[in-house]
C-alpha cells in the first residue's frame, strides 16, 4: 500500500497482462497516440496508452535518485526486493522530497497530464516516476505511458532515460551526485569512452572539434569528484552519505581544477590544498572562504587562527601532525593525484590529520584528538567542527585581505567590525538558548571573559598610542 491510498501490483504477469491488453485495445485504433522515442541509435514510435496509476512500478534504478537511495537507511532493502510494497514506499517517499514536488502535484490537479512517461511491457516506468507519484496523490486513476518494445534491455533504458532527461532541456537537472553515479556506471558498466558520454549527455557535437577535448575533460573531471568523495565516505566508515555532497559542487569542482593545475609540478602542495580544502568543506565552510585555500594557507593563517580558539589551544599541534601514510589503494577510482601522490614531509604541518578527524568522527559524539605517546583527547564533534568553521573563517578573512593590498590599512576596522557582529549574534543566541537545561553556563561565561579581556587589551592599545 502507497501513502495515498493506491494499491500497487508486485506481480509482474499481472502487470504484463494489463499493459499487453491495453496496447492491443491501443492499436486497432489507426488514431491511437503514438511518439517518437529515440532507440539503439535511431527512433522508435511507441503506442500510448492509458493505464491504472497501480498498473506500474517505480524505477528503482532511476539515476535521478540514485544517491538518495545509496544514503538511505533501507538501501538493502530496496536493492534485494525492489518491487515489494514497502521498497516501493521508500522510493515513494524519496521522490516526494524531489524539487518543487508540490508545484507538480498543483500543475497535474489544475491541468492533468500533459507528457506520457514512458513504460516497458512489464509496467515498469523508465521516466515519469515523480509524476506516477504525484498521480498517486491527488488520487487520479490513471497514467498516460508509451510502451517499449519488449526486447528492451537494461542498456536500452538507461539509454533512454539519458537521452529523455540527461539532456540541456531536461525539466529538472539531476543533483550532483546522482549525474556522478550515472557518468560511473556507463563508463564502468557499459564502457562508453568519454566522448560517447559528452555526446550523449548533449555537453557537444560530434563535428565540434574544438570543444571535444573540453567536454571529455568534463567527463575525466566528474569521475575524479566521484574518487574524492568515494575516498571520504570511505574515510567515514561510509558514515558520510551521498547527499551529503549535492551542495558542494563547486567547492568540489574548484578544489579538482586546482588540483589539477598543480598536481604535477607540486603533488605535495596540490595535496595540501586538497585536504585543506575538504577538512573545510566538511567543517560547513562556503566556498568563498575555500577558495582562499592554497597550499600556504594551514601554516600562514589556520594555525594562527586555531590557536586563538579556546577549543584548540593546546592541541594545535597535534591535530596538524603527519599521520603515517594510509593506504588508499582499495578505494576505487581514487585518481585525484593519480601518479603524483607524495607522502608528507616527516615534520611538516599537515591538514590530513584534521581531514581524518572529521571524517573519522562523523556520526560521533566526540572528536579523538592523538596526545602525547598513545593518549588520546576527547573533544565534542559538534564544539570541534563548529570551532573549526569559525577558524577557517577568520583564516580565509586573514588571507582575502592580505591578497587585497588595497584594503591592507583597513584591516583592523574590518575585523572589529566583525567582532561587533559576532556579539551581536551572541546575543541572540544566548536569548535563545539560555533556558535549556543543556546550556553550558561556564563555558559561555568563560568565552564572555575571553572576549572582554581581548577587547580590554585593544582599549589599552588604542589609548597608550
Amino acid at each position: 500500500m502507497i501513502a495515498g491510498g493506491t494499491m500497487v501490483s508486485n506481480n509482474e504477469s499481472v502487470r504484463t497482462q494489463a499493459i499487453a491488453s491495453a496496447l492491443a485495445s491501443a492499436e486497432q485504433n489507426p488514431d491511437a497516440e503514438r511518439i517518437q522515442l529515440p532507440w539503439r541509435g535511431s527512433n522508435v514510435k511507441a503506442t500510448v496508452v492509458n493505464i491504472p496509476v497501480d498498473g506500474v512500478v517505480l524505477n528503482p534504478r532511476s539515476h535521478r535518485i540514485r544517491a538518495q537511495l545509496e544514503s538511505s537507511l533501507d538501501a538493502d532493502l530496496v536493492k534485494s526486493a525492489p518491487f515489494e510494497p514497502r521498497a516501493q514506499e521508500v522510493i515513494t517517499e524519496i521522490l516526494r522530497l524531489t524539487d518543487k514536488f508540490d508545484d507538480l502535484k498543483a500543475n497535474l490537479r489544475d491541468v492533468g497530464q500533459t507528457d506520457p512517461g514512458v513504460v516497458t511491457h512489464a509496467g515498469l516506468l523508465v521516466n515519469a516516476n515523480t509524476r506516477c507519484v504525484a498521480l498517486r496523490d491527488i488520487n487520479a486513476g490513471h497514467i498516460r505511458v508509451a510502451v517499449l518494445p519488449s526486447d528492451a534491455s537494461d542498456e536500452d533504458i538507461d539509454r533512454l532515460e539519458l537521452n529523455l532527461q540527461m539532456v540541456r532541456d531536461f525539466r529538472r537537472e539531476y543533483t550532483f551526485t546522482n549525474e556522478l553515479l550515472f557518468i560511473e556506471e556507463l563508463v564502468t558498466k557499459y564502457r562508453y569512452n568519454s566522448l560517447e558520454i559528452a555526446i550523449e549527455m548533449n555537453w557537444v557535437s560530434r563535428s565540434d572539434g574544438a570543444a571535444t577535448r573540453r567536454a571529455e575533460e568534463g567527463v575525466q573531471a566528474r569521475l575524479r569528484m566521484l574518487a574524492l568523495v568515494r575516498e571520504l565516505q570511505a574515510l567515514s566508515g561510509n558514515r558520510l552519505r551521498l547527499v551529503n555532497f549535492d551542495a558542494a559542487r563547486q567547492a568540489i569542482n574548484e578544489l579538482d581544477e586546482e588540483c589539477e593545475a598543480i598536481k604535477h609540478q607540486d603533488p605535495e602542495g596540490a595535496r595540501q590544498i586538497r585536504d585543506m580544502r575538504l577538512a573545510g568543506l566538511l567543517s560547513g565552510a562556503g566556498y568563498r572562504d575555500l577558495r582562499e585555500i592554497d597550499e600556504d594557507f594551514l601554516e600562514e593563517y589556520l594555525i594562527p587562527a586555531l590557536e586563538e580558539q579556546s577549543l584548540f589551544q593546546g592541541n594545535v599541534e597535534n591535530i596538524v601532525r603527519p599521520l603515517p601514510p594510509r593506504n588508499t589503494q582499495n578505494l576505487t577510482g581514487l585518481d585525484v593525484l593519480q601518479g603524483d601522490q607524495a607522502e608528507t614531509s616527516a615534520g611538516t604541518q599537515t591538514a590530513e590529520t584534521l581531514l581524518t578527524l572529521l571524517a573519522e568522527s562523523v556520526g560521533r559524539d566526540v572528536v579523538l584528538v592523538p596526545g602525547t605517546a598513545d593518549a588520546t583527547i576527547e573533544i565534542n564533534r559538534a564544539s570541534f567542527v563548529e570551532e573549526l568553521k569559525q577558524a577557517v573563517e577568520a583564516a580565509a578573512e586573514d588571507a582575502r585581505l592580505n591578497r587585497q593590498q588595497g584594503n591592507l590599512v583597513d584591516r583592523p576596522r574590518s575585523f572589529v567590525r566583525k567582532a561587533s557582529k559576532q556579539i551581536r549574534n551572541a546575543i541572540e543566541a544566548y536569548q535563545q538558548a539560555r533556558d535549556n537545561p543543556q546550556f553550558d553556563a561556564d563555558k559561555f561565561l568563560a568565552a564572555v571573559a575571553e572576549h572582554s579581556a581581548a577587547h580590554e587589551a585593544l582599549q589599552n592599545l588604542i589609548g597608550r598610542e
